[in-house]
């Protein structure tokens, strides 16, 4: 009886009724690992008869910041340090084994520089001035660059004296321009701005200085006004 039993055994693993055991499922196809302001998002393609996956999220350094299982083939998996190294790592469950693990990789995106202007004052007299100003690291969205200028404390006719665009359009995002000889009222405080505009129409200063003019007592701010 046991013969027969142990004959009947052979029989059935020999045709493949009785499986020796689970074969181990491929690993999740094309893992995909992306950092923006949103977060990390990892994603991958199903894999047939899974019945989850289980995932993980490692620094640079090899530290594991977490693990979890989804039935999803995405997830996201919190915020991103600007500048530093990510690896996510998913494999899958299906009925009786496990996958090895599929990975993936990305360093998220760096802060942009911030803008930096600077004004230079060559010469200033009673009735002219003589400045430059260079720029660089300007945001990607600027459409526009305008230089303003006017007496800082405004009144009657004494408004904006200057608006100046820089050409050509759009401006470059590094630059230096100047004012020769600009007219200008004596004895007078100037308030200069740097600014820019994107598509949309809305202004950002970047820079604002203030500088005053020497006395002249022959000049007044009407006139110096007069064609200009």
């Amino acid at each position: 009886m046991v013969a027969l039993r142990f004959l009947s055994l052979c029989l059935a693993l020999f045709f493949g009724l009785v499986p020796l055991a689970y074969s181990q499922p491929p690993p999740p196809a094309d893992p995909q690992l992306k950092c923006d302001s949103s977060g990390l998002f990892l994603q991958w393609r199903a894999v047939e008869k899974a019945r989850h996956y289980r995932y993980r999220l490692i620094d640079e350094d090899g530290k594991r910041l977490l693990q979890a299982r989804t039935t999803n083939t995405s997830v996201n998996l919190g915020a991103g340090q600007p500048g530093e190294n990510y690896t996510a790592k998913v494999r899958v469950k299906t009925k009786g084994s496990i996958s090895k693990w599929a990975s993936a990789t990305v360093k998220c995106p760096a802060p942009p520089p911030a803008p930096a202007v600077t004004l230079t004052i060559n010469q200033i007299y009673s009735d002219r001035a003589d400045l430059e100003w260079t720029w660089k690291h300007l945001p990607a969205s600027t459409v526009d660059v305008a230089i303003l200028m006017r007496p800082k404390d405004t009144d009657g006719n004494c408004s904006w004296i200057h608006s100046r665009t820089i050409w050509p359009q759009p401006p470059p995002l590094e630059g230096k321009d100047a004012a020769k000889y600009y007219p200008v009222c004596s004895d007078t405080e100037y308030y200069w701005a740097f600014v820019i505009a994107d598509a949309s129409g809305i202004l950002t200063w970047l820079k604002e200085e203030y500088f005053r003019t020497p006395p002249y007592t022959d000049q007044s701010c009407s006139y110096c006004m007069g064609e200009y």
